[in-house]
């Protein structure tokens, strides 16, 4: 994300300049279809807002921007991979770095990306059927985004995150696959710096990544009927710079084997290392994690920090924990079922089916 970010301080003036495209005569809803060897691009640069493009079987080398509200991309055994170089004109890829490109990008025109700042919400995407694959970057990534839909999709192999929205809201992300594997990946599903996220993450999988879910200084994220394995950490509501973060509900899904090991990241102070946590709490606010499996979330190397359930500060700043909520939940055969470590305030954990606590060695008993 952080190479995503410095690239996209540069064409600020392009998307401002983008502000035109989705300012076109009103007409009738066109459905326009792609075949192979034609270009998505081309597709959604001729669309109208309310228009839908039907993508057909085949691969698809392009990285594709979507700057209108209410356009609708559906595939039908599409793949998208990374082209040789970004499209002319593109706002969300650095050329010389395919680090930063992504499969589908998402931003609202005449936004600031860089300071976080959205002129006006672009609305009503739909990413629905697609396999993005081999990204540097992203499979999908949204900024300054509202209503977007994202489902039934694979994203796999991206090298940083496989579908993320930032300062974004009602996002959904819903039957997708989000795998990754060797080094690398911070998040399968990321909501960040998002105070009014009000985002909705159903029947996802994710794993191989740091975070299989990420929420990072944003507000409102329901999450139920996940499938999140083999990563470093099931799930997480991070306070971190500025946060707050918190209002992460994680109802009935299967969070297991977590059992990735991330060393501390280059700068870490003081550097921290990461392995078998299944639901983590750092310095959230407001979480409620009820009726979850968290099975089988053990350490595959010594860490810093590991636990089936982790309540903890967190942040550069300190965020003590406050008002979580960890209840009926079967957390079992992990490293340590409960870790706790004993800060913040209305910090509640009952009715939980586990066997180890740490710190607190009272939290598992009846």
């Amino acid at each position: 994300m952080r190479r995503f970010l410095r690239y996209l301080g540069a064409p600020i003036a392009a998307i401002a300049i983008a502000a035109t495209w989705g300012a076109l005569p009103a007409g009738a809803d066109t459905t326009r279809v792609v075949h192979s060897g034609q270009s998505i691009q081309a597709a959604v640069d001729a669309s109208r807002p309310g228009d839908t493009i039907i993508v057909q079987q085949g691969t698809y080398a392009e990285n594709v921007e979507i700057h209108k509200n209410d356009l609708h991309l559906i595939g039908h055994g599409a793949t998208v991979v990374p082209p040789a170089a970004p499209h002319a004109g593109s706002v969300c890829a650095d050329p010389s770095d395919p680090t930063s490109w992504s499969g589908f990008c998402v931003i609202a025109p005449g936004s600031d990306f860089v300071n976080g700042i959205v002129a006006s919400y672009l609305k009503g995407t739909e990413i629905r059927g697609f396999t993005v694959k081999g990204f540097g970057g992203n499979g999908f990534i949204a900024f300054g985004a509202q209503d977007t839909e994202v489902t039934n999709n694979s994203f796999l192999e991206n090298g940083e995150y496989g579908a993320a929205a930032f300062t974004s809201k009602q996002t959904t992300f819903e039957r997708n696959v989000s795998k990754h594997t060797g080094e690398g990946g911070e998040a399968g599903f990321y909501i960040g710096d998002s105070p009014t996220a009000r985002a909705q993450l159903d029947h996802n999988v994710a794993s191989g990544y740091t975070f299989g879910i990420f929420e990072r200084d944003a507000f409102g994220v329901h999450a139920e009927h996940n499938d999140l394995y083999g990563n470093c950490v099931g799930a997480i509501s991070l306070a971190d710079a500025p946060g707050p973060a918190g209002h992460l509900v994680l109802d009935d899904n299967n969070i297991h084997d977590n059992t990735k090991f991330c060393p501390p990241e280059p700068g870490d102070e003081p550097p921290i290392s990461v392995s078998g946590v299944g639901v983590a709490s750092a310095g959230g606010t407001d979480n409620h994690v009820h009726e979850n499996r968290i099975t089988g979330n053990v350490p595959s190397q010594p860490a810093d920090i590991s636990g089936g359930i982790v309540v903890i500060t967190g942040g550069p700043g300190g965020t003590p924990p406050t008002h979580n909520h960890m209840t009926s939940n079967i957390v079992k055969n992990n490293g340590v079922d409960i870790f706790w470590d004993g800060t913040g305030s209305d910090n509640l954990f009952f009715d939980n089916h586990c066997t180890t606590s740490a710190v607190d060695p009272n939290l598992c008993k009846k």
